[in-house]
């Protein structure tokens, strides 16, 4: 069981109801339109996602805030193409 929280540090822990539905909104600028006149048309749709946050609570904010603390970089995760991408461009930069 749980301790009772008494320094709420998440929204959850806050005892808020966010639920899990994430709305993503989607714009589209309208192509092909016969005139400018000064103005853009766009197409606006709302995309609802059901998601699970539960992450958020299982250490993730945690592990980001360690990682963001730390006074050295976290090693470079070889399978990552961006990462290693990134460490590359540094090495070009130090030279």
């Amino acid at each position: 069981m749980q301790e009772p929280v008494t320094d709420p540090q998440t929204v959850h822990q806050s005892k808020f109801s966010t639920g899990t539905v994430l709305e993503i909104i989607a714009v589209h600028g309208r192509a092909g339109l016969s005139e400018f006149d000064a103005h853009l048309d766009f197409r606006i749709k709302l995309i609802p996602y059901d998601g699970d946050d539960g992450w958020v609570e299982g250490g993730a904010l945690a592990a980001i805030h360690e990682t963001l603390r730390a006074t050295e970089p976290p090693a470079v995760n070889g399978e990552c193409e961006y990462c290693r991408f990134a460490h590359q461009a540094m090495g070009a930069a130090a030279r």
